[in-house]
């Protein structure tokens, strides 16, 4: 994996627009698309994710805690 600083440099980009968080990710400020203005647009990747709860299964709804209930 690459730190985003080399990956920021390579399309043009300075450490003035990134807002880092870590090694290996940053935000980009809006401003940086003044610098890019021109340029082929790229594609979106939006990327999600959910933790668990810590109690597995017993962390069910209210609703689900009821239903199974009258079973």
């Amino acid at each position: 994996m690459k730190p985003f600083i080399e990956i920021a440099n390579s399309i043009g980009l300075t450490e003035d627009f990134l807002i880092p968080y870590g090694k290996y990710k940053a935000k980009i400020s809006l401003d940086a698309l003044k610098v890019t203005e021109g340029r082929p647009k790229g594609k979106l990747v939006v990327v999600t994710g959910i933790t668990p709860t810590p109690a597995g299964e017993r962390g069910k709804k209210p609703l689900q805690q009821w239903a199974w209930s009258k079973v």
